[in-house]
């Protein structure tokens, strides 16, 4: 009994879930420059988000971002082989993977299931979103070499901590406060946030974005000329809580300007109207498992904005989706006695029946309770 317990136990944590397998096959072909095993893992056609090629003339070819149809993917597979890309398996969500290669830039990958398959549907530049974000990414790490001023720890003065006391708790999924910027590096050195993609709360979006004109960098070079970048960025306070912070930067889109991007864990607890049960034609699942939308509420909890940020590859059942999240409501999310206006990333999982909404595909953690 005790040796089937312990198979059991055993079998449990070999588990691994269909993405990271893909990540890892894609990481060990890159490696082994192996174009026939790459060119398996990638979805035909596929979105090429840009990627900064050390050769001359993988930048010329792929210069411009979009569709890779048959006619280049042999040559971009070709180019692929030339980055030596390492992957970092804590920066493995349920459908993105992030990779570093030469110089400190890095690479997402965006998968879903196709035809029973988990594949790669979206390569490109960091938490790309749209045309216009369009500054090749570097990681957090490597910023963190050209700083020279300021620093990542949010303050600890009397001031900020009670600040960030004032966070509605019972609605946040972490026992810390965070912010997940993009931070961009001009040529110059000068210093932007490129997009707001996450935070506990909007007093903790608050506290950081404070703590970021602060900042000083010097500029990113290659090849000894400056180069504008941006890193996807994690904020944690306080400070020793950043070494098990569970909270990873995942594809989402960024707030639109006015908003704060909360968790939806915070919003999990808000819901008033159940979602309406309804199925999706299994047609729409072999073209993707799932779609993304970023949605909105006012300070009395109505919804006034849905996006689709990660299209279920069919324009109709994009619709149906964003038919569906409209009619969801939300009591208000208080702050200070007073509703806030906020934005949230939703993931809808189309092989489900019925239809039904997910958190963003990362690890729960328990609510610190309200002192």
């Amino acid at each position: 009994m005790h040796r089937l317990v312990a198979l059991a136990v055993l079998s449990a944590c070999a588990y691994e879930s269909p993405s990271t397998t893909t990540v890892r096959a894609f990481n060990q072909a890159i490696a082994a420059r192996n174009g026939d095993e790459l060119d398996k893992l990638l979805q035909n056609p596929f979105e090429y988000g840009g990627i900064a090629f050390r050769d001359s003339g993988c930048s010329r070819d792929f210069a411009t971002p979009g569709t890779i149809t048959e006619d280049r993917r042999g040559r971009f597979l070709q180019c692929l082989t030339t980055l030596g890309m390492q992957w970092n398996p804590q920066r493995v969500m349920l459908d993105t993977a992030t990779f570093e290669h030469h110089g400190g830039f890095t690479i997402e990958a965006r998968l879903s299931l196709f035809e029973k398959h988990t594949r790669i549907h979206w390569l490109g530049y960091e938490g790309r979103y749209s045309a216009a974000d369009s500054l090749p990414t570097i990681s957090q790490s490597t910023l963190e070499t050209l700083r020279t001023q300021g620093s990542s720890d949010a303050p600890s003065d009397p001031a900020t901590v009670a600040r960030l006391a004032r966070e509605p708790r019972t609605a946040r999924s972490t026992p810390y406060s965070y912010a997940i910027f993009k931070i961009c590096v001009s040529e110059a050195g000068e210093t932007t946030i490129g997009g707001r993609y996450d935070a506990s709360s909007p007093i903790a979006e608050s506290v950081f974005s404070e703590l970021v004109t602060h900042w000083r960098f010097r500029p990113f070079l290659v090849a000894g000329r400056p180069v504008a970048v941006c890193a996807m960025t994690r904020l944690i306070a306080p400070k020793e809580k950043a070494a098990n912070a569970t909270k990873r930067i995942g594809f989402a889109a960024p707030a639109p300007e006015g908003f704060t991007i909360v968790g939806y864990e915070a919003l999990v607890r808000l819901r008033t109207l159940e979602s309406s049960n309804f199925k999706l034609p299994l047609a729409a699942h072999s073209h993707s498992n799932h779609a993304s939308v970023r949605l909105c509420i006012d300070g009395a909890g109505a919804v006034t904005r849905a996006d689709v940020v990660e299209s279920s590859r069919i324009a109709a059942y994009d619709a149906l989706i964003l038919g569906h999240v409209r009619k969801w409501r939300y009591q208000p999310y208080v702050l200070d006695g007073a509703g806030t206006p906020i934005c949230t990333n939703v993931r809808i999982n189309l092989g489900r029946s019925p239809m039904a909404e997910t958190t963003r595909p990362q690890p729960r953690a328990r609510a610190r309770a309200a002192p």
